[in-house]
């Protein structure tokens, strides 16, 4: 089967020729001038890369690399882009556009397919079923630094917060047992920065808005609470003891700490809270496994972010809770 890629290109000249140069190295490439089209048919067809200019109409290449998978979508961008070395910090994958027309973005687009089989090779090459030889592969990708390897698998590395993936994989079922078993309390906080797309042409905007949230909760949080980026611009917190009035206060307090990021209005922060007693009085009866409560803590989330301006709901109805009482039982 041809290979297949997804090309977002806004030079219509350079449809035809780039077309043809691809279909004679056997890649079969289908080219849209227009952002929301081509992610409609990125999610239909599963190609195997997708190319995208950074500018193009619709939905932007930075828009869609976040929303295809930034391993799966490469930007191309000119050579004078003053943008380029913040989408490379910013963890994306960039295509410069070379000065040799459609045969050299051919060949430069061939070369990152080659790339990517060479890698999934190198994957499907070690037995999943022997970790001795997953963790020698791993050690050998960073030179057998042992401290490198435990944060690539434990560490967001834009924000250093713990991995959202590390989180939700290794930790929630863990505390939930425990808490089950000693009839304790477990709280999940799920936070939001609403009115992104201000920053989508700024890379660097979002990433200083990301680590002052991330700075936040480093500092006013419980000290047993466990704070993750979950995806860009959303954070998880899993906060095992606290009640549903500390885990409102926390949320209150991490919504005012964070105001300087709405200064101009842009920006709001919603949090969203669910909370399970584990007491034996009944009230966790609808919640029955981590999974579940994280479930909720997104319901909650979805209904604060619709009220608006920074507000904090809790799953429970869902009902949206007022700051002033929280401020009370400070």
């Amino acid at each position: 089967m041809a290979t297949s890629v997804l090309i977002g290109s806004a030079r219509p000249s350079d449809h035809g020729p780039l077309e043809s140069a691809l279909r004679r190295k056997g890649i079969r490439a289908s080219i849209f001038t227009e952002g929301t089209r081509m992610l409609a048919a990125a999610q239909e067809s599963a190609p195997d890369h997708v190319v995208v200019d950074l500018h193009l109409g619709g939905v932007s290449g930075f828009d869609l690399a976040r929303t295809l998978g930034e391993q799966r979508t490469s930007i191309l961008v000119d050579e004078d882009e003053p943008d380029l070395e913040s989408l490379r910090r910013n963890g994306l994958q960039i295509m410069v556009r070379p000065r040799g027309g459609a045969e050299s973005l051919a060949e430069q687009i061939e070369r990152r397919l080659a790339g990517e089989k060479r890698l999934r090779a190198d994957v499907e090459a070690v037995d999943p079923s022997d970790p001795a030889a997953v963790r020698a592969r791993l050690l050998a990708i960073v030179d057998g630094d042992e401290d490198a390897l435990m944060r690539a698998a434990l560490e967001d590395p834009t924000t250093h917060l713990l991995a959202g993936s590390y989180l939700r994989r290794r930790r929630l079922d863990e505390a939930w047992l425990h808490a089950s078993a000693n009839g304790l309390g477990l709280g999940v906080m799920r936070i939001a920065l609403d009115g992104l797309d201000a920053l989508a042409r700024d890379p660097d905007a979002l990433r200083r808005a990301e680590l002052e949230v991330a700075g936040v909760l480093l500092t006013e949080l419980d000290g047993c609470d466990l704070p993750a980026r979950d995806a860009p611009g959303e954070f998880l917190v899993l906060a095992p003891g606290a009640s549903a009035a500390e885990l409102g206060r926390r949320a209150f307090q991490l919504v005012g700490e964070t105001r300087t990021l709405r200064a101009d209005g842009a920006l709001t922060v919603s949090v969203g809270i669910a909370h399970a007693p584990h007491g034996g009085d009944g009230s966790a009866k609808s919640v029955e496994s981590a999974a579940d409560l994280v479930a909720r803590a997104g319901d909650a989330l979805e209904a604060a972010r619709r009220a608006g301006d920074g507000r904090v709901c809790l799953w429970q109805g869902v009902q949206e809770l007022d700051e002033s009482d929280y401020r009370a039982q400070g």
